[in-house]
């Protein structure tokens, strides 16, 4: 599966990148909401996993959804929102216009890898590529 992770906490992106390609993943990082957006174009990847919170003063990743969903082409890629805030706050943020008509799923951080990489499989329809999944993230 062609894994595109927007995160911009340097050590997340390194675990996530090493745990999943580990998993058989494929993954394209991109740290801020230019460099996703770049990707989306030249990668087409098959999921991302969107931190909604990139540290960035003008764009979010509540504005690469808004982009994701008002483009037929980036409309049917599943997200997989990720983000140090409580789940309660993640949905509440996810419930807004930016995430409507998108195929969604919250995770709070830490991240739990095997649920990480079940959740991909079913939103993908990917068969799993290992019988053991790694480490977890931290």
């Amino acid at each position: 599966m062609y894994v595109l992770v927007v995160e911009d906490e340097e050590p997340n992106r390194t675990a996530m990148e090493r745990l999943l390609t580990e998993a058989g993943h494929t993954v394209c990082m991109a740290w801020t909401c230019a460099g996703a957006i770049r990707l989306l174009v030249s990668e087409k990847p098959d999921i991302v996993l969107l931190d909604i919170h990139l540290g960035e003063h003008q764009m979010s990743g509540l504005d690469i959804a808004r982009m994701m969903r008002s483009d037929p082409t980036w409309r049917n890629i599943p997200i997989i929102v990720t983000s140090g805030l409580p789940i309660e706050e993640i949905r509440e943020r996810a419930s807004t216009y930016a995430f409507q008509g998108l195929r969604c799923y919250m995770m709070e951080k830490p991240i739990d890898v095997a649920n990480l990489l079940e959740i991909m499989d079913k939103m993908t329809g990917h068969s799993p590529q290992i019988t053991e999944p790694p480490e977890s993230l931290e």
